[in-house]
């Protein structure tokens, strides 16, 4: 949903997929289309009740990769078409693992934050994306260049610094 949230153009279409061979779960897709969320995965049930309670994202999935795609409804001469960046699924979470689709395809800093608290009165999810946007790089460098810029840094650390009790208090 905080990916998706990125979206301009109504009817666009976010989908990431996250698949391995060898994981307990062995694929994990969502779409994103006009703030409506829907998902699929497909899971070994065995090798998942092995997983520790509080699992990284490599006892999850194992080796494997993050595949995302964006679907805009705009002619490809004004920016749409179909968009797709592949990427080692790597680091400790999932949020981790899209930081690096931003910072490797996009070459977008991007900060993402999410926490999810589920007891007997339902589940609660709250989250946080902050990107460092660039200011428009015709005739400027490129943003990739500028990653150590330190307002970005500044913004970074605080946004970083938020607790996951934060992210999910009503």
């Amino acid at each position: 949903a905080l990916l998706g949230t990125t979206l301009k153009e109504r009817e666009a279409q976010l989908t990431i997929q996250a698949q391995t061979e060898n994981g307990p779960l062995s694929l994990l897709v969502t779409d994103y289309i006009d703030g409506a969320v829907r998902g699929y995965a497909q899971f070994d049930l065995a090798k998942l009740a092995e997983v520790p309670s509080d699992p990284n994202l490599f006892a999850l999935f194992g080796k494997g990769y993050l595949a995302v795609t964006f679907d805009r409804p705009l002619p490809e001469a004004q920016g749409g078409g179909r968009y797709q960046g592949i990427v080692p699924l790597e680091g400790a979470s999932l949020a981790e693992a899209c930081e690096a689709y931003f910072a490797q395809s996009e070459q977008v800093p991007t900060l993402i934050r999410v926490a999810v608290r589920s007891d007997k009165a339902g589940c609660v999810a709250g989250g946080l994306l902050v990107q460092h946007l660039p200011e428009g790089e015709e005739g400027r460098e490129r943003i990739h260049v500028q990653m150590d810029h330190p307002h970005w840094e500044h913004v970074a650390t605080l946004a970083g610094s938020t607790r996951h009790d934060e992210l999910i208090d009503p």
